[in-house]
């Protein structure tokens, strides 16, 4: 509510959403995702403020992986 004092409602109402879908569900998060969509930049939401969402699991990559990758296309 308090960003309605700011910002007009389509915009908070769309942020809100995007919000939503990220299950980012803080003042912060639709603050941050409204002013990334105002000034066009890539939202950057720090995941540690939201233990319940999935951490991605990267593995590294070795140069034996695109080995196999190659020889299977011959």
């Amino acid at each position: 509510m308090r960003l309605l004092e700011t910002f007009p409602l389509e915009l908070v109402r769309t942020a809100a959403q995007e919000a939503w879908r990220w299950q980012a569900f803080s003042f912060d998060a639709v603050k941050h995702l409204l002013l990334c969509r105002l000034e066009q930049k890539t939202p950057r939401l720090n995941l540690e403020q939201y233990p319940h969402l999935p951490v991605a699991q990267v593995a590294i990559t070795s140069a034996g992986d695109y080995a196999a990758l190659l020889s299977e296309g011959v």
